[in-house]
């Protein structure tokens, strides 16, 4: 028994060093019958690949350390609150839309607290978000046909209509002009909105019905966006104001999220289940196929360029992805429903969703790992000491030194054996912490 323990108190510690915990500790669950209905996809300031589920009302974020899941139920705030854009904010928070709460809200990604504020305007929808260049916050309501602003200083959000009636803005971006640009798919225009003057213009896509819908800023500096209904890719001037439009070769394509990749290209989703690549240059379009989706998934809605020089992008149905610009090899990674986790996550369920390392006071991997040893070390001692008082206890012949002092050895068994308990608790709780809340 004594010595299973000391060899338990070397294994943890060469597990701290390693930095991992074995799959023995790890609870998997494939995601069950449904679709999470993951949206959009952004970069934390923790350098995690953060994103929001529509249907399973969460928000996640993925390791690039592990790749493991976690999730954070947005039920206590809002039931069915819709999560649809996220965005890393100026204050190192990460802030999303919620469709039908009517909110915007943000989550630390240190604490993962929840705080919400109402948007003015009732049943207004907002959906995709961005930071701007002027430090807040800018965000597109699809019913409300406004754009809207929130201050991350005092959460106070201005909103502005959109001229043209039943525009449906859809998603917005910043452009180095210091302008917001924004999609409107019904009304077959790409907008743009002055921060310093609140003034609105819009720009009418030559092709009827072009349903505008994703739009980012592309190396080159002008807007590029998707035109999901005609099968196209649009690039529009912020100096000259000309729109250009480039074929997608596959029929039917869909495309819908797009995003400047780390290549120099444009990277964009496609409701078909592929992942299109664009160059500035030249205007080729490549196709990259997604295995994995399902013949009724609804698709691939959004992407953004990962700090690891991957795109990453939503599944629908229920994975997080990424797809390599240099190989094309795309990896999958399944997202948990809401109640389902991707690995045990006994301290939030035990601590009703407060950190370990919230309780104990750190946030710093190094002193954490320092618990860790001390612990690990103290536990390995106490198995020694156990191990010697039994040894001697049970010798045929004890010196006449031993039975002078037998009292202390008994001791020194009693402290040994309870401490075990204790440190191999505190063991855990450090490798824990270091496992899988310091990703």
């Amino acid at each position: 028994v004594f010595a299973g323990v000391i060899l338990l108190a070397v294994w943890l510690i060469l597990l701290a060093f390693r930095g991992n915990i074995p799959s023995i500790f790890v609870i998997e669950h494939n995601v069950p019958a449904g679709y999470a209905g993951l949206e959009a996809v952004a970069v934390g300031p923790d350098g995690n690949i953060w994103f929001t589920e529509t249907y399973g009302n969460q928000i996640g974020k993925i390791s690039l350390t592990n790749s493991k899941i976690f999730t954070y139920d947005l039920a206590n705030d809002s039931a069915n609150a819709s999560s649809h854009g996220i965005v890393a904010g100026p204050d190192g928070n990460l802030w999303f839309t919620e469709i039908y709460a009517n909110k915007i809200a943000k989550i630390s990604p240190i604490t993962d607290d929840i705080t919400d504020y109402n948007v003015p305007t009732a049943n207004s929808e907002p959906t995709d978000i961005v930071r701007g260049f002027d430090g807040n916050l800018w965000f597109v309501e699809e019913q409300g046909n406004k754009i809207g602003k929130l201050s991350p200083e005092n959460g106070m959000i201005t909103e502005y209509s959109v001229p043209t009636t039943k525009a449906f803005p859809d998603n917005i971006t910043a452009s180095p002009d210091g302008n917001l640009w924004f999609t409107e798919f019904y009304t077959n225009k790409i907008g743009n909105i002055s921060p310093s003057t609140g003034i609105v213009t819009e720009y009418n896509i030559p092709i009827a019905n072009a349903g505008p819908a994703g739009i980012a800023i592309g190396p080159d500096g002008n807007l590029w966006f998707t035109e999901s209904s005609i099968n196209k890719i649009g690039e529009i001037s912020p100096i000259t104001s000309v729109i250009t439009e480039y074929d997608i070769p596959v029929a039917d394509a869909g495309p819908t999220g797009i995003t400047a990749g780390p290549d120099g290209n444009l990277w964009f989703t496609q409701e078909i289940g592929n992942i299109g690549e664009i160059s500035p240059k030249t205007g080729v379009v490549t196709e990259y196929n997604v295995v994995n989706i399902s013949p009724t998934a609804a698709g691939l809605p959004a992407i953004t360029a990962g700090p690891d020089g991957n795109l990453w992008f939503t599944e629908f149905q229920g994975n997080i992805s990424k797809i390599s610009p240099i190989t094309g090899i795309i990896n999958e990674y399944d997202v948990p429903l809401s109640h389902d986790t991707a690995t045990w996550d006994w301290s939030k369920s035990l601590l009703e969703n407060t950190k370990v390392s919230t309780l104990i006071g750190t946030n710093t991997g190094n002193t954490l790992r320092a618990i860790a040893l001390i612990a690990l070390f103290s536990l390995l001692i106490a198995g020694v000491l156990l191990l010697l008082g039994m040894l001697i206890s049970a010798a045929a012949k004890k010196p006449a030194w031993l039975v002078k002092v037998r009292g202390v050895l008994r001791l020194i068994l009693v402290s040994g054996g309870a401490s075990i308990p204790v440190f191999v608790i505190s063991a855990f709780i450090a490798i824990y912490i270091l496992q899988h809340e310091l990703p």
